[in-house]
């Protein structure tokens, strides 16, 4: 997981070195999107393991159940669109 991180200083780097103000909703963009990524990338790596262990229960004769948390994902969506709408990273179109 390590060797994403420099990817995304450079991100952060570049954002504020060609931003004339690099707002807090910017920055706020910025830091979820970091953060979906790694939790994504941690989701991914369980993927395999659940699949087998969910395999393994089904002919154990169980009923296999997968229980899905809800993150907060809609509501940072729609912050990070209403910000959107009042601050643009222009450099990135």
């Amino acid at each position: 997981m390590n060797d994403f991180e420099p990817q995304w200083t450079s991100i952060l780097k570049e954002l504020e070195k060609n931003m004339d103000s690099y707002t807090s909703g910017q920055q706020s963009i910025y830091w979820a999107a970091h953060q979906r990524f790694f939790q994504n990338l941690c989701i991914a790596s369980k993927v395999e393991k659940a699949v087998q262990l969910a395999q393994k229960g089904v002919q154990d004769g169980f009923s296999v159940v997968f229980g899905i948390q809800s993150t907060g994902e809609a509501r940072l969506n729609e912050f990070s669109k209403k910000s959107l709408q009042n601050e643009s990273f222009s450099s990135l179109r």
